[in-house]
């Protein structure tokens, strides 16, 4: 998942949550999309946690000058 842009993990993970409105799922691939989704969703929280931790500092360091 490293190599993927926010917006390409965004867009996985609504595919994975399209599939849960548009299917008839059955429980075992649904655990497994389920699964999916959530560590989509961490790594996208994390990498706006580090976008965001960098938009911080760098307004920090402006300011400061």
């Amino acid at each position: 998942m490293k190599d993927k842009t926010i917006k390409q993990l965004q867009d996985e993970f609504d595919v994975v949550v399209d599939w849960f409105s548009s299917e008839q799922p059955d429980i075992d691939k649904a655990i497994d999309m389920y699964e999916k989704a959530t560590k989509l969703a961490k790594e996208i929280k994390l990498r706006l946690q580090k976008a965001e931790n960098k938009i911080i500092k760098i307004n920090t360091e402006f300011e400061s000058k």
